[in-house]
């Protein structure tokens, strides 16, 4: 008879807890991947039994779909296993793992990095962390994830409440998956790191990820891993807003030295207007003697060189045009009049997601 099959036939009582318990014990194949060792086959209860309560490493073990789908089916009533690694497995779909996420009691990280995984595992296992209630820590990294994928785990970020890291580092995370998985990350209240360094996002998807998390008072957002994206003045200076509202937030990632030299005479702009105990809505009041709300370029240059601010040709250049996106030879300074005195202070206004 093989193991872990009941009597049922035999048995008239109708034993079926006996039953049950025995058919969750199935075969985990494991291939030898390091000696070229055939694979070997073992209960995957019996497998467990040996293992630490707290931690269970199966990476680079050659699991495959069939390893995963037997060992999901042991690991959905488990409640003593904390930490999971499957990562290097190829495991593909694992849309059983999704079930196994969805029933577990105790895990709290998975690692799935390296397992090819794709669209129907990923929205499995989207469907199962809407479900879980334990689970902190996610690994997915280099698993080809796109726009599909990042929709699915966006539809999960806003049921799930406990989970505080997912790496999406090394996918195919793009402009448009990022948008995706913002509309999770908009109602989100208890992810803390976000990792997706080595993506093909550029400054248009970290200008609209940011938004995102400093539109949502209630985001718990501590860190932002986009340390492979090239930012511009305009993610660096929404930043720093960010900050002034949420102070634990940090952010990775990468800068040109020119857009360091441009953000810099910003800087030596708004501190000059401190010193003065000026906003800019002041400053360009003074230049406004029609009260047009507007003003030429030439008088905005020639008013900065005069108040001695620190900037030289460059940043002079980049400041007008930033102030006049349009290239008309006038900034329509309107927007700072309705704004409040902290924000005339301390911003320039925002330029387009596409610039």
């Amino acid at each position: 008879m093989e193991p872990g099959k009941g009597q049922q036939a035999s048995d008239g009582s109708g034993n079926r807890e006996q039953d049950t318990a025995g058919e969750r014990d199935s075969d985990l194949e494991i291939e030898d991947t390091t000696n070229n060792q055939p694979t070997r086959t073992i209960s995957t209860s019996s497998f467990l039994s040996y293992m630490n309560e707290a931690g269970l490493n199966l990476n680079h073990c050659g699991l495959g779909p069939t390893g995963a789908k037997a060992l999901a089916s042991v690991l959905q009533g488990d409640f003593l296993l904390k930490e999971l690694d499957l990562s290097h497995n190829r495991l593909c779909e694992g849309e059983h793992l999704g079930c196994m996420l969805a029933k577990n009691l105790g895990l709290e990280v998975l690692n799935l990095s390296w397992n090819h995984i794709r669209t129907c595992g990923a929205l499995a296992l989207s469907d199962g962390l809407k479900a879980n209630a334990t689970l902190k820590r996610l690994h997915l990294s280099w698993n080809g994830f796109g726009r599909r994928e990042a929709e699915s785990l966006g539809d999960a970020l806003k049921l799930n409440r406990t989970l505080v890291l997912l790496d999406l580092s090394s996918n195919r995370l793009d402009d448009g998956a990022v948008a995706l998985l913002c509309r999770g990350l908009a109602a989100n209240e208890g992810l803390r790191i976000l990792k997706l360094s080595h993506n093909p996002m550029s400054d248009a998807g970290a200008l609209t990820l940011l938004r995102t998390i400093q539109s949502n008072a209630r985001s718990a957002m501590e860190e932002v891993d986009i340390s492979t994206v090239f930012v511009r003045e305009t993610f660096i200076e929404m930043l720093e807003g960010a900050r002034r509202t949420n102070p634990a937030l940090t952010a990775r990632y990468s800068v040109m030295r020119y857009v360091l030299r441009n953000v810099s005479a910003l800087h030596s702009f708004q501190e000059s207007l401190k010193e003065r105990r000026e906003t800019i809505l002041d400053f360009f009041q003074a230049l406004d003697e029609e009260g047009t709300m507007s003003v030429s370029t030439s008088a905005f240059r020639k008013a900065v060189k005069a108040a001695n601010i620190a900037v030289d040709q460059r940043q002079l250049d980049w400041l007008i045009r930033s102030l006049d996106k349009d290239c008309t030879a006038t900034i329509n300074y309107s927007h700072y009049a309705v704004t409040d005195t902290a924000t005339q202070m301390t911003s320039l206004p925002r330029r387009s997601m596409t610039e």
